[in-house]
């Protein structure tokens, strides 16, 4: 995601406004691309060995462990985009976008998620 984000990023002004939009982007294109069909293909495959069970909804990243991962990575022109974020208060739109990044090439948790929410 970060190389993606960054790319993205890369002639632009680091803005609060530039990033997000940069992130939604970014989703988009990993979404399309074959970069997120190795991260699909093994969710299906963990899916078929195990079925739907709730304990599998486990396989979420936990938000403060991948905010602590992704602070290493979301750099550019030796700008720290999660901390533009989150002097702005938009970590929530950030970790919104990834969440929903991270249900998109994870089958499992999305239906899961679902059958959780019935």
């Amino acid at each position: 995601m970060s190389a993606f984000v960054t790319g993205e990023l890369y002639n632009k002004d680091i803005t609060v406004d530039n990033i997000l939009q940069a992130m939604k982007t970014a989703e988009q294109k990993i979404i399309d691309s074959y970069y997120g069909g190795p991260f699909i293909d093994e969710s299906l495959k963990y899916k078929e060995q195990r079925g739907n069970k709730i304990g599998a909804f486990s396989r979420e990243i936990n938000q403060d462990k991948y905010h602590k991962v992704m602070k290493q990575y979301f750099k550019i022109n030796e700008n720290d985009i999660l901390t533009l974020l989150q002097k702005a208060n938009k970590m929530q739109e950030f970790t919104d976008i990834i969440n929903n990044l991270i249900m998109k090439l994870d089958p499992l948790l999305e239906s899961v998620k679902q059958e959780h929410n019935q």
